[in-house]
């Protein structure tokens, strides 16, 4: 395993652990949340979705050079992140859901390609 793997793992469980440990039946918190997403402005977003948001649409929100480091996931239209968000929520407790897709996505995106399968299908 490399370093990189070696920090994401655990940070990854530790965000997973802390969703499961979060109340499910207040629904002033997006923990508690039952309704359908309606987000009318990006700074509205709460961290954890935008954090899952800045894993699924990653090339989208980061493709342009020289775009500003802050707020990288107002480059998706907000219909489209109601629409994912409302097709992947299923009610209370979701967050721990969405931190698990966040933490699959960005092993996926950041974990390297194993090189040796690339010598393999050259022979």
């Amino acid at each position: 395993m490399n370093i990189l793997h070696d920090f994401l793992t655990p940070e990854a469980e530790h965000r997973n652990k802390f969703w499961e440990r979060q109340p499910t039946n207040d629904p002033q918190t997006i923990n508690g949340f039952k309704g359908t997403f309606a987000f009318t402005d990006h700074l509205l977003i709460p961290q954890g979705i935008t954090e899952f948001l800045l894993e699924h649409f990653h090339k989208q929100c980061f493709k342009a050079a020289g775009r500003a480091k802050k707020n990288h996931i107002s480059a998706i239209e907000l219909d489209e992140i109601n629409e994912l968000m409302n097709e992947i929520w299923e009610g209370p407790g979701s967050m721990t859901k969405i931190s698990y897709l966040t933490n699959e996505l960005r092993l996926a995106r950041l974990t390297p390609k194993d090189d040796d399968d690339e010598d393999d299908e050259e022979e």
